[in-house]
């Protein structure tokens, strides 16, 4: 794959809708290097916190940043392709209905022993996507020249599949 061109792809969607399992194993495969945009936030925000400091009106430039990495990027989170990069060459913005986000996360959580019930993540879920949806700075919501995949009925494996086929296409497109 060294001979491809090295690209950088935006993974959007709502919470628990994959986008995390998805580009880190499409990172994986490919070669290219991952950031999860959500653990960056949360170290930034715990820093802040712990720093008593107001984490606003910071705005580097990512794309500067990007642009002396050597090797392509996957990134996601809930803004990446509309905020962070509008002009990454593949954008994704991953969905599924809140139900099946909610039983995903449910299962994550009681696996950790988390002693919660589906309804109240169900209507966690449903709380986040509102807030993701309304909020003032970077409303969630898919880019123009995003790929929408709802993923509802499709397996882990499925889901990687797919966003392997649509690398390739995309790359070969690329020339």
């Amino acid at each position: 794959m060294s001979s491809e061109p090295k690209i950088i792809i935006a993974i959007d969607g709502y919470s628990s809708s994959g986008k995390s399992t998805m580009a880190r194993r499409l990172a994986s495969e490919i070669g290219y290097r991952y950031i999860d945009s959500g653990a960056m936030y949360r170290a930034v925000t715990l820093w802040a916190m712990r720093h008593d400091m107001v984490a606003q009106g910071v705005d580097p430039d990512v794309d500067a940043i990007v642009a002396a990495l050597p090797e392509g990027i996957v990134m996601d989170g809930r803004d990446i392709g509309t905020v962070v990069f509008p002009d990454a060459e593949m954008k994704v913005f991953c969905d599924a209905s809140a139900e099946r986000r909610a039983e995903r996360r449910y299962k994550e959580l009681v696996e950790k022993g988390a002693g919660v019930t589906f309804e109240e993540v169900l209507d966690n879920v449903r709380t986040r996507d509102h807030i993701d949806e309304t909020r003032a700075e970077g409303p969630l919501r898919c880019a123009d020249d995003a790929v929408r995949l709802d993923n509802s009925s499709m397996t882990i494996d499925e889901q990687n599949s797919w966003l392997l086929d649509l690398y390739r296409s995309r790359i070969s497109s690329l020339g």
